[in-house]
């Protein structure tokens, strides 16, 4: 289908041009906003499954989701980053600053996919404010290291309940 081969073209775009020039990780914010490329395997299979296009709220909260999880994935590497000279939304924000946008980025996804997920969405979101909130209490970055490390369970857990939502099956 049209949306297919779409969300392929998307992904091989955004997937080349994060790395190849114009290099989009070495450019703040536009490093964050190249992840939108995790949402267009979804869409692909999703349009080669006969399901309908993302709803553009819905693909909005997709893309503000990936944009925090690239954005607090960059914080515990401010120091490195910064010491070889590269740019990145958490150098460009700072330890605290990135925090903070990673939070206000998963309460719009909540906000803008509330219409499709309800609470599941409310749950969601308060699991990853939760661990935003708790990240801004520690103090650096290898503090934040140790927090950090239980960011792919949580990622993992919220996405089979979303996977499950997806497929109909309601838990809340």
């Amino acid at each position: 289908s049209q949306g297919a081969l779409l969300a392929f073209i998307g992904f091989a775009a955004f997937g080349v041009f994060y790395s190849a020039p114009p290099r989009f990780k070495t450019k703040p914010l536009l490093d964050c906003a190249s992840n939108v490329l995790y949402i267009f395997p979804g869409a692909f299979a999703f349009y080669l499954g006969g399901g309908a296009p993302l709803s553009p709220p819905l693909f909005a909260a997709a893309w503000c989701w990936a944009m925090a999880m690239h954005a607090y994935s960059a914080v515990p590497d401010i120091t490195a980053d910064k010491s070889n000279g590269l740019q990145t939304v958490a150098t460009l924000l700072g330890f605290r600053g990135t925090l903070w946008f990673c939070l206000a980025l998963y309460a719009l996804a909540a906000a803008l996919s509330f219409s499709h997920l309800g609470a599941l969405s409310v749950a969601l979101s308060a699991v990853y404010v939760s661990l935003m909130l708790f990240s801004l209490t520690r103090q650096n970055e290898a503090e934040l290291l140790r927090v950090y490390r239980w960011f792919p369970l949580v990622n993992s857990l919220c996405g089979t309940a979303l996977f499950f939502a997806a497929c109909g099956r309601k838990f809340f």
